[in-house]
């Protein structure tokens, strides 16, 4: 704008003293007339009424537009501030810290390089979940209470965790023996003897072996339409000399009511046993099986592949059995631990 006024106020002083000539009234006459060489001196009043030449005053508008242009705030450009998180982290997640015996550890592992994991010395299996890796450890009924480490290792790095397994003080209770049980030959030591010698054995020689990868992609359900429990985990049954320890829960079922599957796997024991009654074992992989006794009937084949829910038999009252029940036991590389609280440590995976 200010520019804009000067052209016009030069062009108006211009023209004024063109017409100021003395030869104002033979204006309609053109006379060329060679002017004396002369510098031109143009004034420009100011509102001041200082004055000042044209050059200056070009000048001096030209100085006041660059330092407005110099006086506009520069735009600020804010630094991203980003937090520099190492990939190859090592971070390693446990569900708790203390455990109890008949207890779970899951252990979660953010990598998806090879991780090697040991509780105690003794390496567990680990298998990989959606972009994680995860290792189970079971805390057997008869787990020697103490202070264990847990020790994850991948490749260079290394995670060393403190974990604690204390004494459940399993309560004691008698080995009952009915009538009709008496009439079918039961009695206490028959039972133990049973248990110790016989169906203990092909059991642990069962679970000995279990498909390295996971059959299971999903947590662990429970086996009934229902869940009441009839029977505790881990209570020491003693009549006398002769005493178990009750490895499993004893869930509330008729005659006849349906068992699935807990989880994907594979049928690797199927028999008719003195005590157990009518078993059934599924391998899930990595170590881990679930143990399904006294059922009435078997409703699929030694060596089925099963699906997480699957019908597989029909609960009932065979074996060393008061009333009808499941009898559900869990093992993670050959230690009994509490299915309920498998099932619900195995909750960590989705």
């Amino acid at each position: 704008m200010k520019i804009l006024f000067l052209f016009v106020l030069v062009g108006a002083m211009a023209f004024a003293g063109f017409l100021s000539l003395d030869n104002l009234e033979n204006f309609a006459r053109v006379e060329v007339v060679q002017a004396p060489p002369q510098t031109a001196n143009i004034l420009i009043e100011k509102e001041d009424e200082a004055s000042t030449t044209l050059e200056e005053a070009f000048e001096e508008v030209e100085n006041e537009i660059l330092t407005e242009v110099k006086e506009e705030p520069e735009p600020v450009i804010e630094e991203k501030v980003v937090e520099e998180v190492k990939e190859d982290e090592l971070v390693v997640m446990v569900n708790t810290f203390n455990l109890y015996q008949g207890d779970v550890l899951l252990v979660t592992i953010n990598s998806e390089k090879k991780a090697s994991v040991t509780f105690d010395g003794k390496k567990l299996a680990v298998f990989s979940q959606d972009g994680k890796q995860f290792a189970f450890y079971g805390a057997d009924a008869k787990h020697v209470p103490g202070l264990y480490e847990l020790v994850v290792k991948v490749g260079v790095e290394e995670d060393v965790k403190k974990i604690a397994v204390k004494d459940a003080k399993f309560p004691v209770t008698k080995i009952v023996v009915t009538p009709k049980l008496e009439e079918q030959g039961f009695t206490p030591e028959n039972i133990v003897q049973s248990f110790e010698k016989n169906e203990n054995v092909q059991i642990r020689e069962a679970v000995e072996v279990s498909n390295v990868a996971p059959y299971f992609s999903e947590s662990f359900r429970v086996p009934l339409d229902k869940k009441v429990i009839v029977g505790n985990f881990g209570n020491i049954r003693q009549s006398g000399e002769s005493s178990f320890q009750h490895l499993g829960i004893d869930l509330d079922a008729k005659v006849g009511d349906p068992l699935y599957a807990m989880n994907d796997g594979k049928i690797i024991f199927q028999k008719t046993l003195p005590s157990y009654g009518n078993t059934i074992i599924i391998d899930h992989g990595v170590g881990i099986f679930s143990l399904y006794l006294h059922l009435d009937q078997f409703l699929k084949s030694l060596g089925d592949e099963v699906s997480r829910g699957d019908l597989i038999g029909r609960t009932g009252d065979t074996g060393y059995s008061i009333d009808p029940h499941l009898h559900l036991s869990l093992k993670i590389n050959g230690a009994s631990v509490n299915p309920l609280e498998f099932i619900e440590s195995s909750k960590g995976l989705e």
